[in-house]
């Protein structure tokens, strides 16, 4: 299982071959073949990731935001989830190729069209756990940061198979 992050085929024919070739000329991609297929894997330096752990203030809940986000994040191809903080602000974190994340917070500036943002707060952050882009359940402050837990968690996790993926690649 890949998770998005290579793609499997069979170099027997032509245009496999071809297209292959062209993106290894343009380093976007890694090879590698085991058993007579060729798993290609996206370069690093293909197109940069960056992650956002975000604070957004304001008239944000109850105006459709979270939907509103959850729409433009998928369109976009960002990773990540949103959700609501019983204090009336959104907490998100947007996993992605650089440039969609920065348009991601550009647009989130302005927000749905009842919404009222007064502050967006961005920093790096680690990426989140697995693929697409989710709503969260309301986070409670008050509580216990569930947020740090899940970043140790996605730490560890993102260590471990970049890890084995790295170990794939050179076997």
């Amino acid at each position: 299982m890949c998770s998005g992050m290579c793609t499997h085929f069979h170099p027997s024919t032509r245009k496999n071959e071809e297209y292959m070739k062209h993106l290894k000329e343009h380093q976007y991609l890694h090879t590698f073949k085991r058993d007579g297929i060729v798993a290609v894997v996206r370069s690093p330096h293909a197109h940069p990731i960056e992650s956002v752990h975000v604070r957004i203030t304001g008239k944000v809940q109850n105006v459709r935001y979270l939907t509103w986000a959850t729409e433009h994040a998928k369109l976009m191809s960002i990773d990540g989830w949103i959700r609501n903080v019983k204090d009336g602000s959104l907490e998100a974190v947007f996993s992605g190729k650089s440039v969609s994340v920065d348009k991601m917070l550009d647009i989130c500036k302005t927000g749905p069209s009842y919404a009222q943002v007064k502050q967006i707060e961005a920093e790096a952050c680690d990426p989140p756990r697995g693929t697409g882009f989710h709503i969260l359940s309301t986070h409670d402050p008050m509580k216990s940061p569930a947020y740090n837990k899940e970043v140790t968690s996605t730490c560890l996790l993102s260590s471990l198979y970049l890890s084995l993926l790295l170990f794939c690649i050179y076997i």
